[in-house]
């Protein structure tokens, strides 16, 4: 990613008067496939490090210990139970790696890997977005397409046009999709398509809005959620015309079989606002999200929830966070994840800044019903890795 299109996506997940963190965006909770188990990001002294929690146990367990201080690792699911770690190889700023702790293999079964990716840009724009994982391969987007084998570890790359812009991937049901600007001077010029996995061959579906000149437009965070039959698509959005001010207008734009259907601004609510990702609830009616607003106590993180349609909104306060001393907004660094059952939402406070540690914590809320208690799990002790 260029430091010009770097800055422009921080703002969209943040607010301008603060600079992000680029790996506190991969910190999220990762579920098992059958919703039984979350995985969440905590510390052991200085060290990075994962835990399991079991719902119906009600119990937690340190799983994995990064040994190397500051060294981040992003956790995801495979479907058949194993779990995927992405993480940034010491000293070296365009490497991934990648290993897998087979929880479904026999006991004393060898881990398949590490590998380790050379990428064509920062590794770190590659763990801002959740891993995009189709028939038992890793994609990668950037300034080129790459495959990675999780089996064998073999890697197919292919190169894209030499455009000033970064091709974002996303899950799409069961296959892949991507966002990306078509002209680097218009912000709100981009499409929408699909990639095949095979040939890496890509297939635009539709392009962004059309905007009369002079007027604001919508460049969307490239982080999109889709209904069970793709028919609709959700995405969050920066107002371009505020791009270059001290404050950020943002959106949920909801798309219809390709049209612009709905935009769901939160410019008449109290309090600036910014907004992480997104997920289709159960009924691929309502959508949820985690986002920070502005209030007099400081900072206010909350699961928020609307319909497609905009008719109806409702927010669960999840943690309030003073204002620092100098003023600054703190960066969004709660992502949501949704269990595949569509029963629970989840999201970590283990690297908001300036969190005490001890409030650092997984949080779940039921969604299945009408109450939204939030129940918060500690992440376990454990003496620090020598």
């Amino acid at each position: 990613m260029s430091p010009t299109s770097a800055s422009a996506y921080r703002r969209l997940v943040t607010v301008a008067t603060l600079a992000a963190i680029a790996w506190t965006f991969a910190c999220r909770p990762a579920w098992s496939p059958n919703s039984s188990q979350i995985v969440f990001p905590g510390k052991v002294g200085q060290n990075m490090a994962l835990a399991r929690y079991d719902l119906a146990k009600q119990t937690s367990e340190i799983i994995h210990i990064n040994q190397i201080e500051q060294e981040f690792v992003v956790p995801h699911y495979l479907p058949n139970g194993d779990l995927l770690l992405l993480s940034m190889k010491e000293g070296s700023k365009k490497t991934l790696r990648v290993r897998r702790i087979p929880f479904s293999a026999p006991a004393g079964t060898k881990p398949v890997g590490p590998f380790e990716i050379e990428t064509e840009n920062n590794a770190l724009d590659h763990l801002i977005l959740p891993p995009v994982i189709v028939d038992g391969a890793l994609f990668l987007g950037g300034k080129s397409l790459t495959r990675v084998d999780l089996t064998t570890g073999a890697i197919v790359r292919d190169d894209l046009p030499n455009t000033p812009v970064d091709l974002f991937l996303a899950r799409r049901g069961g296959g892949i999709c991507y966002i990306t600007q078509r002209d680097a001077k218009r912000k709100a010029s981009w499409e929408f398509g699909t990639i095949d996995p095979k040939n890496l061959t890509g297939k635009m579906l539709f392009e962004s809005p059309k905007v009369a000149k002079g007027k604001p437009g919508w460049k969307p965070l490239p982080m999109p959620c889709f209904t069970k039959d793709l028919s609709r698509m959700a995405i969050p959005a920066e107002r371009v015309d505020r791009e270059n001010t001290d404050q950020t207008a943002t959106a949920i734009l909801v798309f219809a079989n390709g049209k612009l259907e709905n935009v769901l601004p939160f410019d008449d609510l109290n309090g600036l606002v910014s907004i992480s990702s997104l997920a289709w609830a159960k009924d691929n009616v309502g959508l949820f999200s985690v986002i920070v607003r502005e209030v007099d106590e400081g900072h206010r993180f909350s699961l928020y929830e609307t319909l497609f349609s905009g008719s109806v909104s409702r927010e669960t306060e999840l943690i309030t966070l003073p204002a620092s001393k100098e003023g600054t907004t703190p960066a969004l660094q709660m992502q949501l994840a949704m269990s595949p059952d569509g029963k629970w939402a989840a999201t970590t406070s283990a690297y908001v800044a300036g969190l005490p540690a001890q409030k650092q914590s997984l949080l779940l809320i039921d969604v299945s019903g009408k109450e939204r208690k939030v129940q918060r799990i500690d992440f376990p002790k454990q003496e620090a890795p020598k």
